[in-house]
């Protein structure tokens, strides 16, 4: 499913300046190491240069932090720090706490993330002092161990019928009940009478489970199985609260069938739309991030950086800036998942996994 809009330029600003940022540093630490590489050799000594006999003092400058990568992990996270001013760094804080770190060149630093949450701001201190804090330095502490449990949860869908085959993705929110897309099973003549099969992937081996059409919302393109058992596996808890934009979550899909679930990260573009920028048509509730997906990964959830699913993905789209096509993703908004979710629970008396 595709859908264009076109957003204001400040919707995106936190990810614009995220890649623009990340292409300049790169660009900058090829042009120094082509400009050590071609100039002759020279002597320094602190902040003086001696180039062909000539000394040239060099104002102070503190060190700037232009991008880090990635800009998401848990503790220990190896993150790779881009910009300038870097040689003779004397420390590296992620939101102020202390983290090991080895100056790789002027440009460029490697540092091991300490313990945190939330979303912190990774600065470097040199003698020249400490580097102002951006947008673009900003690292979002994320709980990888419910990540994985949410990678987990995430089923491919074989559903068939009619002569029609379809390939989506879907969520386990309860022992026995996996959300997906409506338009997922409106592809086929009969969605009651197709036959549904929901794959998990655990780790030591895939396990496929058959499943039945339970429930469907067509407004906000939302569909329930009923699994024929309990899944190997532990369900992904819903959330009801609405992510903001700028927030780091991410994609679980498997996209073009593939054997294993995928999990792909982005920020929130807009955390709810009911309906159009510019027309003002009324369209279901939605909230739009910057994920690009594939065929395949409809019906997966979207999760938070604690692993609670807060979308359930509609479609894809394309918005444009400054006359660039960018793709971007749709998901079913978040109180309107975990309704369904309690809809869903009660057709079969079991309690869908809640978030906080």
């Amino acid at each position: 499913m595709k859908r264009r809009f076109a957003f204001a330029r400040g919707r995106m600003g936190r990810h614009m300046a995220k890649m623009l940022s990340t292409l300049l540093a790169l660009l900058l630490v090829m042009g120094a190491a082509a400009e050590a590489q071609a100039a002759p050799a020279r002597e320094r000594t602190g902040f003086r240069s001696v180039l062909a006999g000539q000394s040239v003092n060099r104002k102070v400058r503190a060190p700037v932090v232009l991008a880090i990568s990635p800009d998401h992990g848990a503790s220990g996270q190896a993150v790779v720090i881009y910009g300038f001013g870097f040689s003779g760094a004397t420390g590296v804080g992620f939101g102020g706490v202390p983290a090991q770190f080895q100056v790789v060149s002027d440009n460029v630093i490697s540092a091991s993330a300490p313990q945190g949450t939330g979303v912190v701001d990774v600065t470097v201190t040199t003698p020249a002092g400490m580097s102002r804090t951006v947008v673009t330095d900003r690292f979002t502490y994320v709980n990888q161990a419910a990540l994985d449990r949410a990678v987990r949860a995430t089923a491919r869908l074989d559903i068939s019928g009619g002569g029609s085959e379809v390939l989506c993705s879907g969520v386990l929110v309860s022992p026995t009940v996996v959300l997906t897309a409506k338009h997922c099973v409106d592809r086929l003549s009969d969605p009651q009478a197709a036959s549904y099969k929901a794959t998990f992937n655990p780790g030591a081996g895939s396990v496929t489970l058959p499943a039945k059409l339970l429930l469907t919302d067509g407004p906000h393109d939302l569909a329930a199985l009923a699994l024929g058992s309990a899944a190997p596996v532990n369900p992904a808890p819903v959330q009801a609260s609405v992510p903001s934009a700028g927030d780091l979550v991410f994609d679980v899909g498997y996209p073009r069938g593939r054997a294993n679930p995928a999990m792909k990260a982005g920020v929130v573009a807009l955390p709810h739309i009911g309906q159009m920028p510019v027309s003002g048509a009324p369209v279901p509730d939605l909230t739009v991030t910057d994920i690009g997906v594939q065929s395949g990964d409809s019906g997966g959830p979207l999760v938070d950086g604690n692993g609670e699913v807060v979308g359930i993905l509609s479609g894809g789209l394309m918005y444009r800036l400054h006359g660039l096509s960018i793709g971007a993703s749709v998901f079913t908004w978040a109180p309107e998942v975990a309704q369904f979710a309690q809809k869903a629970e009660a057709q079969t008396g079991q309690a869908t996994s809640g978030g906080s």
